[in-house]
């Protein structure tokens, strides 16, 4: 092919992946309004999401103690420095245009869970049979706490370049699973709410690569890493222990199930979320400031 076509094809290689992009997006804010309804809309599904919350229970020990320090280092001044040191790697990388982008969305989505906090209403359809904290009566979809983390774990997967970005979307696996399990576990939030979090995170954060392909994108050699793989190990390691503990030492058999039913759902989504953003963008890297059109 001549230069021409070559460019052609690139040029639609973006588009398709900006569209594949905008189509997670779009699932990811359809998985977002389903946990709302389903769980929060439905006597059926406030229930199960109640059980799930009761059986937390059989998490104790260290595991509870590493949930509440990463859950305190989360502030308004935390938040805001990781959103600046986020922009100032951009600048060192010499990426502005995506440090913007990418920041802007992860600035979105968190202040923007708050406001669908406040927003989104809560019914009471099903009485939970155990205590609950009293501003469980309000609203709590989705979890703020878990939207900080995973969609700062994704603004770095998109600031960096196709050599990293896998293994980036690793860390943001154990991130965005870490803050999620953690909000529930220590009874911040029910395990719908993280869900929910990670699903808005995916929303905006989908959107932001979207447009930075479309409009700050290049062809790149695709990494032939295999971090992906790691993510699911990793991921199923997760399961496979939950599962033993669940299973095996079981606190109360009702909420059995749906414990473990929730926290694999977590677990899949934490991890999942960043392997596919990062395996859309295994082709595409970002120009820098320096590059030309």
């Amino acid at each position: 092919m001549n230069s021409s076509e070559v460019d052609e094809s690139r040029n639609l290689l973006r588009r398709r992946t900006a569209a594949h992009l905008m189509l997670g997006a779009v699932l990811a804010g359809l998985f977002l309004a389903a946990g709302y309804f389903v769980f929060t809309g439905t006597a059926a599904g406030q229930h199960w999401d109640n059980e799930g919350y009761a059986g937390r229970r059989i998490i104790f020990g260290e595991i509870r103690t590493y949930d509440a320090d990463i859950l305190s280092e989360v502030s308004k001044q935390s938040v805001l420095l990781s959103l600046g040191g986020l922009f100032v790697v951009s600048l060192i990388l010499r990426r502005p245009v995506v440090g913007i982008v990418a920041v802007t969305a992860a600035a979105a989505a968190i202040f923007g869970a708050e406001f669908l906090e406040d927003i989104l209403p809560r019914e009471l359809l099903s009485i939970p049979t155990f205590p609950v904290p009293v501003y469980f009566s309000e609203d709590t979809y989705p979890s703020g706490h878990t939207t900080v983390g995973t969609s700062l774990a994704l603004a770095s997967v998109l600031i960096f370049g196709s050599w990293l970005r896998a293994w980036l979307a690793l860390f943001a696996g154990m991130v965005s699973t870490s803050y999620a399990t953690a909000v529930f576990i220590l009874g911040w939030h029910r395990p719908s709410d993280a869900l929910g979090g990670i699903a808005w995170s995916g929303f905006c954060l989908a959107c932001a690569a979207a447009l930075l392909v479309l409009f700050h994108g290049h062809h790149a050699t695709p990494s032939r890493g295999f971090a992906w793989m790691f993510s699911a190990a990793i991921a199923s390691l997760l399961i496979g222990l939950l599962a033993f503990t669940v299973f095996f030492h079981p606190v109360d058999q009702a909420s059995t199930v749906p414990f473990f039913s929730m926290s694999v759902a977590i677990i899949v989504a934490g991890f999942a979320l960043p392997a596919w953003i990062a395996l859309a963008l295994g082709h595409i890297d970002w120009r820098s400031s320096l590059h030309q059109q």
